[in-house]
């Protein structure tokens, strides 16, 4: 009998049509199902950070038990075959253990080590200094800079000296990383304070588009990790665009009454439309140069000057369209005492030199009142010149003399000269 009519037929009997397709000739498989697995079997987890895990195998539907429902709770049916928690903040590393069934009750675990999340939700990018007014407040604009805050605390104690990364995840933005504001990194550390605040500062790039931008601290011990999104708004009108770094420098010297003379100070020039003129309107102050700088992030240098001790040179910047900006560079007096100075008496290495005929000696001179003379009582028996610190006595003929030295203030020394044959 054909095997696909008697298939057709006895499809409402199972037992008989096995027995039946036994005869047939046809093949059977019976297929189990894979074991039950939950993905990752190991796991870490902190407050805030949600965590899925990944059911696989078994016989659906499933079901799950927490062995801490305080630190991880999660609902005892599980739709489908993933399953989302978000772990209470601990004060201590804690483990719990999440079991996963299947309809036959076969189990598999995944063990979760829940840490301390001690970044808490108070990540923070504000714009300093604030441009309210200027089309883009109270996001970044584009070319000025934002201060970025956040606090690391184990439930409620502050967690001080606490390295933190702070990282760009998105956007034309980089954190500054040097006082002057003249160095950029896509990284950065910092380490939190007596209260537990890190603090450090960001610079939207010159005409960025406006866009969301993407922040990310880490804590380097622990690993937690908390993300936050602001916006950075393109601004084009006005002054707002056009920044100087520095803004401001000051060179204070050391001695009072004295400023400096010939110190050097890079200033960088930011956003506007270039070229840009660069004009010191306090002369005798500081020089600057060059005069023009052509490119967008180029920079001038200031030199100081002492005509006026103290004095502010006041910097002026133009763009191409007429913005002006100014910087500042200061040259105060320093606080200390000039001291008075050291003097040395006038002293000779040797107060008796013996000479030959036709041949020389030298005695080295020293003291503070330069330059030195000198001078011989008796020519026909010896001469004398010097040179700096040098005395050179020259035999002239058999005989005893003195050679005299003498400093700039008067003072006097004899050397007793014998020239011999």
């Amino acid at each position: 009998m054909n095997c696909r009519l008697l298939m057709s037929r006895l499809s409402i009997f199972p037992l008989v049509l096995a027995a039946a397709l036994s005869g047939c000739g046809e093949n059977t498989t019976s297929l189990e199902p894979a074991p039950l697995a939950v993905s990752p079997a190991d796991a870490v987890a902190y407050n805030g950070s949600p965590v899925t895990l990944y059911i696989s195998g078994g016989t659906i539907p499933y079901t799950a038990t927490s062995s801490n429902s305080a630190v991880i709770n999660v609902p005892n049916s599980v739709g489908g075959t993933t399953m989302v928690f978000d772990a209470s903040n601990v004060a201590e590393d804690t483990l719990v253990n999440l079991d996963v069934r299947d309809s036959k009750g076969e189990m598999a675990t995944s063990t979760i080590t829940v840490k301390p999340s001690v970044i808490s939700n108070t990540l923070t990018v504000t714009p300093d200094p604030a441009a309210p007014g200027v089309g883009c407040d109270p996001a970044v604009c584009s070319g000025l800079t934002a201060l970025v805050t956040v606090q690391l605390k184990n439930m409620a104690t502050p967690l001080v000296n606490r390295n933190v990364r702070f990282d760009v995840v998105q956007g034309d933005y980089q954190f500054i990383t040097n006082s002057s504001a003249t160095t950029f990194a896509d990284t950065i550390t910092a380490t939190t304070d007596q209260n537990g605040y890190a603090h450090v500062r960001l610079k939207a790039n010159v005409n960025a588009p406006t866009q969301y931008a993407i922040l990310k601290v880490t804590d380097e011990i622990g690993g937690s990790v908390l993300q936050t999104t602001f916006t950075i708004a393109q601004y084009t009108d006005g002054v707002g665009i056009l920044s100087v770094v520095p803004e401001t420098h000051t060179i204070t010297a050391y001695y009072e009454n004295t400023c400096s003379f010939g110190a050097r100070v890079d200033y960088l020039i930011y956003g506007g439309t270039p070229p840009y003129t660069v004009q010191s309107t306090s002369t005798g102050v500081a020089t600057v140069s060059p005069s023009t700088v052509l490119t967008n992030g180029g920079g001038f240098t200031a030199t100081t000057q002492n005509a006026f001790c103290p004095g502010t040179a006041i910097i002026a910047i133009r763009d191409a369209t007429g913005r002006v900006i100014e910087a500042t560079l200061e040259n105060k007096a320093g606080g200390e005492t000039v001291p008075e100075p050291v003097t040395v008496d006038l002293f000779v290495t040797s107060t008796a030199v013996t000479v030959a005929a036709g041949s020389t000696r030298t005695v080295t001179i020293g003291g503070s009142a330069t330059p030195y003379y000198v001078s011989s009582n008796d020519l026909s028996i010896a001469t004398a010149s010097v040179a700096g610190a040098t005395l050179t006595i020259t035999g002239v003929a058999a005989g005893s003399t003195t050679v005299t030295v003498t400093d700039s203030k008067g003072a006097a020394k004899t050397i007793n000269v014998t020239v011999t044959p």
